[in-house]
């Protein structure tokens, strides 16, 4: 990523990061840090710098709001 958008290439070197699909959503979406997911046991960190990325790259700024009562 380089601030304009992510691109993904295939590769054979392993992950920087094991997530489930849930927590990435919960990245994408806001609300929540790469951090406490890590300390929840929720991301398995394979390098020591992937959680600040992930937090650069993932985390929404603005926090989630839904304005409808269900």
């Amino acid at each position: 990523g380089d601030g304009g958008g992510l691109q993904g290439t295939p590769t054979d070197e392993a992950a920087d990061a094991a997530l489930d699909v849930r927590e990435l959503g919960n990245l994408s979406l806001g609300g929540i840090s790469p951090y406490e997911l890590a300390r929840a046991g929720l991301i398995e960190a394979h390098r020591p710098d992937v959680l600040d990325r992930l937090a650069v790259l993932l985390v929404s700024r603005h926090p989630p709001w839904n304005p409808f009562v269900f």
